[in-house]
């Protein structure tokens, strides 16, 4: 996953342009965006190259990262669930299905405020859906999303839309049946709220970079979404 390496997938794939958002932990993440525009200039490939960032949520309006230290990030992308990668654990107790709907719902709508552009793979949660590790007792994804306040979560999606918050829509979204289920409601009522969408591969490995695949195409059809609905980048890199 070098720069030429993604250039070359990227130009295989036929895409136009390519987005690399890397996560912030890692040491210089601002010095690693100078090192990404200093390649893009000197690129001859026909190809766009946009700077991002996925900053994990840390609170209300908040991210682990102030987007603002990140002058040459042309997006920003909010997690709100990346709970395997801070020290403390989500929640008092693992087991119980309605802490972690609480927990959840709550990181989501405290993406609002926060200056991020897009949502990466809404409640798209490894532990819960995979059961890693193995022996904690965590309830399935199922039981989490079926006890979600969803007045809660409409005030969040109305003031995600109001925003210009886009939800990312990726093969993330298939992990679980119970997962795909609910965003296609979700995706449904974010997009009667005026809400955008942005697609991504979300992809961590070479092969995967600039595929949707089939079947996340289908809940793009699923959910009737048209090409005005799709978010962009505000302004095409230099």
């Amino acid at each position: 996953m070098d720069f030429s390496g993604i250039v070359a997938a990227a130009m295989d794939a036929g895409l136009t342009g390519v987005g690399l958002a890397d996560h912030p932990f890692r040491s210089g993440l601002a010095e690693h965006h100078e090192s990404i525009d200093a390649f893009r200039k000197k690129m001859f490939a026909p190809l766009l190259i946009f700077i991002g960032a996925e900053l994990e949520v840390a609170g209300p309006g908040r991210l682990v990262i102030d987007p603002a230290s990140l002058p040459m990030a042309d997006y920003i992308i909010a997690s709100p669930s990346h709970y395997d990668v801070f020290e403390d654990e989500p929640v008092e107790d693992m087991s119980d299905a309605a802490q972690w709907a609480d927990r959840i719902v709550a990181d989501f709508a405290n993406v609002v405020g926060t200056g991020a552009d897009i949502i990466a793979h809404p409640f798209y949660v490894c532990p819960l859906i995979f059961d890693e590790p193995k022996g904690v007792g965590f309830p399935s994804i199922g039981d989490v999303l079926h006890l979600i306040d969803r007045v809660r979560l409409r005030r969040a999606l109305n003031d995600l839309a109001e925003q210009g918050v886009a939800l990312e829509i990726s093969r993330r979204a298939l992990s679980h049946p119970a997962l795909q289920c609910f965003l296609e409601g979700v995706y449904l009522e974010f997009k009667d709220m005026g809400g955008k969408f942005s697609l991504g591969s979300d992809a961590h490995s070479l092969e995967y970079v600039g595929k949707l695949g089939e079947r996340t195409e289908e809940i793009i059809a699923n959910i009737g979404l048209e090409s005005e609905q799709l978010w962009h980048p505000a302004e095409s890199p230099d």
